[in-house]
């Protein structure tokens, strides 16, 4: 993991499969999903965005329209997050992860 507070480098950007971006502002969901999908080789890569409140239904409706893979709320609980992160991995077999299958239990 690597976290930055200025606009991410290349680099930065392809060393990783999955992309956060925490959003401050909701009017900038557009603009920033557009400026990530638009990197060079950022491919299929996962982009979440994170809010400071639970975003509404039309808002995540507009995050994924706007080019974001889903939109959830900051929370103390990261059980979400990393949820809807192995949901979208395990729908994306090029990323070779080794993520278990649903209802398996873990060895």
């Amino acid at each position: 993991m690597v976290e930055v507070t200025e606009w991410p480098t290349d680099e930065v950007v392809l060393g990783h499969e999955i992309v956060i971006v925490v959003l401050r502002r909701m009017d900038s969901v557009s603009v920033t999903a557009a400026r990530m999908r638009a990197k060079p080789r950022f491919g299929n890569r996962v982009l979440i965005g994170v809010t400071e409140s639970p975003p509404s239904a039309g808002e995540r409706r507009h995050a994924v329209l706007a080019g974001y893979d889903d939109l959830v709320g900051e929370s103390r609980d990261s059980r979400i997050l990393i949820a809807r992160i192995l949901r979208m991995l395990r729908s994306r077999p090029e990323h070779r992860c080794l993520v278990p299958e649903k209802g398996r239990p873990a060895a």
